[in-house]
């Protein structure tokens, strides 16, 4: 049998663990737990996963998750390979619960992203809910400031989550673009607020100096999402008709062809501006499907 179970936020301890360890016939931990004893196993996932994958079916196993088994967990990972009546969670609290109850922020207003061994930053969903909810490595903070770096500082602002639950932890916010004066390689996270409704673009003269051009995917993907609340605050008041779907599929179609191989935000706002007054003169339309049509739209024409 496995019991998974999360030991909150704070130190490598068991302290807040809400069972008696004494009760397993082994208990396996990172390297990083400063318990030990004849039952204690400290190993690395992978160690872990094979120990737990050989010996469930005939010994009483504890596993102990930093944090929450149910979020970005291990745990919840080796789970999934063992039959559920021979699985028991036990759950704890989590940094994402830990740090919104500090600021005192809804749960349903965050989205969460991992940066944890990840490249880059996929800006397609970054950003689009008021909050972003950042799991992060020592070399993340360096990915959010260059992904960020077309954005007006005042589009967005940061709060970092450092050593959450231990005795020198730190909530704060910070400036991006500054140097942190943290140690990095400590666990931490940021919440991401989103202060933008319109354009968040830089006016700065890095971005005026490229003849216009979005030449970068980091700028496609921003002015993509600048244009998706501007298409659909100049819309609300459009009441579509049988057919109207298809007519803008026609008029785009033939703007596309028009405009085939520019790519500025320029042409963009231009593009959706004509697009709302040809429709404008059929009616009105509360909602969705025009808003969706010129998102489809502005996502083609990239």
């Amino acid at each position: 049998m496995l019991t998974i179970a999360g030991n909150g936020m704070g130190d490598y301890t068991f302290k807040n663990l809400p069972l008696d360890v004494e009760e397993f016939d082994r208990v396996i931990c990172d390297i990083n737990f400063s318990e030990s004893g004849e039952s204690i196993l400290k190993l690395k996932y992978r160690d872990a996963k094979e120990y737990i994958l050989e010996n469930y079916s005939i010994e009483n196993i504890l596993y102990v998750v930093t944090g929450s088994p149910l979020f970005f967990s291990a745990g919840a990972l080796i789970a999934k390979s063992i039959p559920r009546d021979m699985v028991k969670i036990i759950d704890n609290r989590s940094s994402i619960d830990y740090l919104l109850s500090k600021l005192i922020i809804p749960k349903n207003q965050v989205s969460v992203l991992s940066l944890h061994g990840r490249s880059r930053i996929d800006l397609k969903n970054f950003l689009t809910d008021r909050y972003i909810f950042i799991l992060c490595d020592r070399y993340s903070i360096d990915k959010i400031r260059e992904a960020t770096k077309y954005l007006d500082n005042s589009a967005f602002s940061v709060i970092v989550g450092y050593k959450l639950g231990y005795s020198d932890e730190v909530i704060e916010e910070i400036d991006i673009r500054e140097e942190i004066d943290l140690d990095l390689n400590q666990p931490y996270v940021l919440l991401v607020e989103k202060k933008f409704n319109s354009s968040p673009l830089s006016r700065d003269s890095e971005f005026k100096t490229e003849r216009g051009m979005i030449t970068k995917e980091y700028k496609r993907n921003l002015s993509l999402q600048a244009a998706r609340p501007r298409a659909k605050s100049e819309t609300l008041g459009i009441i579509g008709r049988p057919g109207e779907v298809e007519r803008l599929v026609a008029h785009w179609r033939a703007f596309k062809e028009d405009y085939k191989g520019v790519k500025t935000n320029s042409y963009l706002e231009k593009i959706l501006k004509g697009l709302v007054d040809f429709l404008k003169g059929e009616g009105t339309f509360q909602g969705g499907p025009l808003y969706c049509c010129l998102v489809s739209f502005t996502q083609r024409l990239y």
